[in-house]
């Protein structure tokens, strides 16, 4: 795994967003980290069950849908 010292920061950053809408690109440009690398990052905290996304969704249908999922530590 590269940059391995850029995770704790990532951790902390996902804390502080805890069950809030989880945007990827705003997170990469706050951490100074590619767009694409904060993918593989989120990919690897869910494969290790410390991070979980859940789809967006609205149970009624004339809302707006919002199209980010929420993320959970």
């Amino acid at each position: 795994i590269d940059g391995l010292r850029q995770f704790p920061m990532i951790l902390r950053a996902l804390a502080a967003r805890n069950g809030t809408t989880l945007n990827l690109e705003a997170l990469s440009l706050e951490l100074k980290i590619p767009a694409s690398s904060m993918r593989r990052y989120l990919e690897l905290l869910e494969r290790l069950y410390l991070v979980q996304t859940v789809p967006a969704w609205s149970g009624n249908p004339q809302t707006r849908t919002v199209r980010s999922p929420k993320g959970y530590l």
